[in-house]
């Protein structure tokens, strides 16, 4: 029986800013009933802009300077999803992943599933699919995570790559990779694309990510911010410079 090997909690963790998930994208309320339809037994939590703050406030004090410094909203999604997977266990799906039937045969006899996109597969990127993850309570890996967006040296610009670098998707294979170097009797499992993977890319089995959620607008706005702020300051510095 599956349920006797498995060891992560029947818990599934999505997040949008508030509860109308229909003010996500058209994939929202596709992706929310795919994962309640196809796991009718596990705990389902749609956790909201407003909890996550002091949700990491209080079980992850030591990262609040991190997380107070992090200069994008995107990055702070990516950090708490960590926290709720240490505390609390369970799967974490974007709002534009769909489950296209029970995920539960993949997560037997695991501690940790992430899965690898067929772009990172054919370019060898060191890469942990961040959008959808599964987890026992308490594993170690996203302690490594955490401490890894901790010490990450953030560039003064941020483009798209040191985004994923950073919190995200490469970041994430990079502290997999280093830690199984150490402890590679751990079950972590990085299911390949034909699994979980991209929509569009081949047939995926168990879930696919459509990939509608638009955190690069978020990337693409605080650069517009700081091209405008950089030209408002050679505008004020010819003035004063004549």
């Amino acid at each position: 029986m599956i349920s006797d090997s498995l060891r992560i909690p029947k818990r599934i963790h999505q997040t949008w800013r508030d509860q109308n998930v229909s003010g996500h994208s058209p994939a929202a309320e596709r992706s929310q009933e795919s994962w309640i339809r196809n796991h009718p037994d596990w705990e389902y939590r749609l956790w909201t802009d407003d909890e996550l703050e002091p949700f990491v406030d209080e079980h992850y004090p030591w990262f609040m300077p991190t997380w107070r410094r992090l200069n994008l909203n995107i990055k702070r999604i990516d950090a708490v999803r960590y926290c709720w997977l240490h505390k609390l266990g369970g799967m974490y799906a974007d709002l534009d992943f769909v489950a296209l039937k029970s995920v539960e045969p993949l997560l037997a006899d695991i501690d940790v599933g992430s899965y690898r996109s067929r772009e990172a597969e054919k370019k060898s990127w060191s890469f942990a699919g961040n959008a959808w993850m599964a987890s026992v309570p308490g594993h170690p890996i996203w302690i490594k995570m955490l401490e890894h967006i901790r010490d990450y040296p953030e560039p003064d610009e941020d483009d798209m790559f040191s985004i994923l670098r950073h919190t995200g998707p490469m970041g994430l294979g990079t502290v997999i990779e280093a830690f199984l170097q150490d402890n590679d009797s751990l079950s972590i499992s990085v299911f390949n694309s034909s699994l979980i993977g991209n929509e569009n890319e081949p047939p995926v089995e168990y879930a696919y990510h459509a990939r509608t959620q638009q955190w690069g607008d978020d990337w693409q706005g605080s650069n517009k911010v700081k091209a405008k702020r950089s030209l408002v300051r050679r505008v004020r510095d010819r003035i004063l410079n004549g």
